[in-house]
Order: C-alpha cells, then structure tokens, then sequence
C-alpha cells in the first residue's frame, strides 16, 4: 500500500501493520486494533492500526465486475433483421438477465451483511480488547501507589532514625567537651574517653550512610511518581482517543 505522510511520520508503518494483521491471522487470532499494537511491541495508536488495517482489506476485496457487454456489430444486424420472430427469445434473455441481476444484487447484500457482522465482531473485540488493556493499566497504578507509600513510610522512619542520631551525636559531643575541660585524674577516665570517641566516630559514619540511603530513596521515590505520571497520561490517552 503507497503511505501518505503529513508532518511527523507514523510509529508504525502500514507494512509493518498489515504484516503483524498477517501473522494474527496466520495465528488463528482474530485482527483488532490493540491486537495489532501488541503485535507491533505496544506501539502506534490502535485506532490507527485498526484503519490502516481495514483499508488494507478493502483494496484487496475483489469486487465482482457487472459492466455491460456490447454486442458485436454483426450479432447486432442479424438480431435487427430477424425482427419478430426473436422476440420471444429476446424475452427470454432479458429474463434471464434480469435473474442474474437479482442473484448479483441478493449477493451483494449477503455479503453486505457478512461484512457489517464482521465489523461487529471485531468492534466487540476491539472494546474487550480495550477493557483489558485498561484493567492492566489500573493494576499497574495500583502496584505503583502501593510502592510509592512504602517508599514515604520507609523514608519518614529514615527521616526518624537520622533525627534520633542527630541528638545522640551532639550529646557525645557534649559529653566530649565535658571531658575536655575536666583534668584527667586517672587512667579509668582516660580510657572512658577514648572509648566515647570512638562510638562517636562510628556514629558519625553510621549517619553519613543513612543520609546516603535516604537520597537513594528519594530519587527512587521521583522514579515512582513519574512512572506513575505517565501511566495515567496514556490511561487518558486511551480513554479519550483524539
């Protein structure tokens, strides 16, 4: 088929959607439009791949040819001299004639109404179709609000963490100046001290790791909210076709 393109091309080719309507067929699947999308990688508007797909079928509908036959001159004077004598026979062929007209004309409307149940069925499929990919897209956002919750309650209970070693940091500061400015009378203090600043300096890097993770957590959280964001953006999309 020739491609018509106005300003940006189409994610899909019309190849490339009657190939995959090919090959649905060929399946044994029945041919609609998120059918289509599915088989093309979930790209390209259904709507669109649905028509390209039906003016497929329809170029290559053979259509039957009722185009009339003129007769040969020669037939024509032979038929004009015998006169009267073939009139009955001429009855008789427009008769017949007029039969074939009828039987063309009846299947015409047979195979009218085969393609306007056709059109039906696939319309049925295309709203199933629809339905599904759409209760997907609401599982999706489900499980992506759910995830997006356990990231803010496992950050608040960072936020808590970090706020609770924030106050136990600068006690042991305040307990290291407190041993600064008291004299050192014995050994046992000596060591008390140094065993305060060592808890002290693991505490600082226990506090550098946690606000590591908790930056992690937030970046993930942006993750989160936009995947959700565009998940909502194609729900609308889908929901109300432009």
């Amino acid at each position: 088929m020739t491609k018509s393109v106005l300003g940006r091309a189409p994610e899909v080719s019309d190849d490339d959607i009657i190939n995959a309507g090919k090959m649905l067929l060929d399946d044994g699947s029945r041919v609609t439009g998120f059918a289509l999308r599915r088989a093309v990688g979930n790209r390209g508007d259904a709507g669109r791949l649905f028509r390209v797909w039906n003016a497929y079928l329809e170029a290559t509908r053979c259509n039957p040819n009722t185009d009339g036959i003129e007769l040969p001159g020669e037939l024509a004077a032979n038929l004009a001299a015998m006169g009267k004598k073939l009139v009955a026979d001429l009855e008789g062929m427009a008769e017949a004639m007029n039969a074939t007209a009828v039987q063309t004309a009846e299947s015409r409307v047979r195979q009218a109404i085969k393609l306007a149940d056709e059109r039906e069925q696939n319309a049925e499929a295309e709203v199933n179709d629809a339905m599904l990919f759409i209760d997907e897209l609401e599982k999706k956002l489900v499980a992506n609000q759910e995830a997006n919750n356990e990231l803010r309650r496992t950050c608040d209970e960072l936020k808590c963490s970090e706020a609770d070693l924030t106050r136990r940091v600068s006690e042991l500061q305040n307990i290291e100046l407190q041993h600064e400015e008291t004299t050192l009378e014995n050994s046992n203090l000596k060591r008390t001290y140094h065993a305060v600043d060592e808890e002290n300096k693991e505490l600082q890097i226990h506090v550098a790791e946690l606000k590591k993770e908790v930056a992690v957590l937030r970046e993930q959280l942006g993750d989160v909210a936009r995947e959700r964001d565009q998940f909502l953006r194609e729900l609308i999309q889908l929901t109300n076709p432009s």
